[in-house]
């Protein structure tokens, strides 16, 4: 796999390859890694890059027996919500009534909210005030997570009221 195509050595909108975890011994090794794009195009690509790796295996050692298998997981869900304004419109207007200024910033991960989105529920990713994802030193502040119940708080009226 290109190592300049990792979550470590890639930022913002660029897309990337990320083993995260295999098992094996002498007769059998598994490897699973997760492809990530903001784009269904690059994505598509990593997808044949890989698969394309997969080939030149076989190619090298005739008696490798590999496969591989690609599952879709998460999907961009930017195009889906462009699709309902309102949706983000209030998801701004509730972190606005908080007293904060919104930042509209890329997820460079799967989430619920994309989940949710490509099951027909828009579902934008609202702040929690998190620090250091899935790391051994995630963390969060109690005042950032008051921030975020507050702005939960104004979106449910929102949408209650229909503004």
């Amino acid at each position: 796999l290109p190592p300049d195509q990792t979550p470590q050595c890639t930022e913002g909108r660029e897309g990337f390859f990320h083993p995260t975890d295999m098992a094996g011994n002498a007769a059998r090794m598994v490897v699973n890694l997760i492809l990530r794009d903001f784009s269904d195009d690059r994505l598509a690509e990593r997808g044949r890059h890989l698969l394309g790796l997969v080939d030149q295996l076989k190619e090298e050692e005739p008696r490798l027996r590999i496969t591989c298998e690609i599952n879709s997981q998460y999907r961009n869900m930017a195009p889906l919500l462009a699709q309902t304004p309102a949706v983000l419109k209030r998801a701004f207007d509730a972190i606005r009534r908080t007293g904060l200024e919104y930042r509209h910033s890329p997820v460079r991960g799967g989430t619920d909210g994309a989940r949710l989105t490509a099951m027909g529920l828009p579902t934008p990713n609202l702040f929690t005030g998190g620090h250091e994802y899935h790391g051994p030193k995630e963390w969060i502040s109690t005042r950032a997570m008051a921030l975020a119940t507050c702005t939960i708080l104004n979106l449910v009226q929102l949408w209650a009221v229909g503004e």
